[in-house]
């Protein structure tokens, strides 16, 4: 999807939300820190989550290639999932304009693509673990985020 934007700016890793348990018993770290994500062309995963899945096949797909959160820089393994959430589009009003890359501006309707990613942090050795992230894209504000961290 061709609107998220090549860089966005960075902000330091901030404590983390809230902890989620999840099926099957696992634990999820919510976040709300601001990434830099550089896009690219990047393995796919069958999709089965939920809203719209870009995956479908499991080939090669556009999307984050990497990314930094804090001073930690991470490059995507694979995408696992991938949607958008159409936010309130029910108070959409008036007349919105769209930013170079396709940002809309002037409307916040809360509509954000979601990526579920598998990364590992660069520059620790080769036997840095992978691990799974969900890094949103807000079409309204014209950044990313990292909202959820999956142990």
């Amino acid at each position: 999807s061709g609107g998220a934007g090549k860089h966005c700016r960075t902000s330091e890793p901030q404590a983390q939300i809230g902890l989620h348990l999840a099926k099957g018993g696992r634990v999820t770290r919510l976040h709300a820190d601001e990434i830099d994500v550089e896009r690219g062309i990047i393995d796919g995963a069958a999709s089965s989550g939920p809203g719209n899945s870009a995956g479908g096949g499991g080939g090669r797909v556009e999307g984050p290639a990497r990314f930094r959160w804090g001073q930690r820089l991470y490059a995507v393994h694979a995408v696992l999932d991938h949607w958008v959430e159409a936010g309130n589009w029910w108070r959409r009003t008036g007349r919105s304009r769209t930013r170079p890359g396709g940002a809309v501006v002037g409307i916040d309707d809360g509509e954000r693509e979601v990526w579920r990613v598998e990364a590992r942090q660069l520059h620790t050795g080769k036997d840095a673990p992978l691990g799974v992230f969900d890094l949103n894209f807000d079409w309204s504000a014209g950044r990313w985020s990292l909202i959820r961290v999956h142990d």
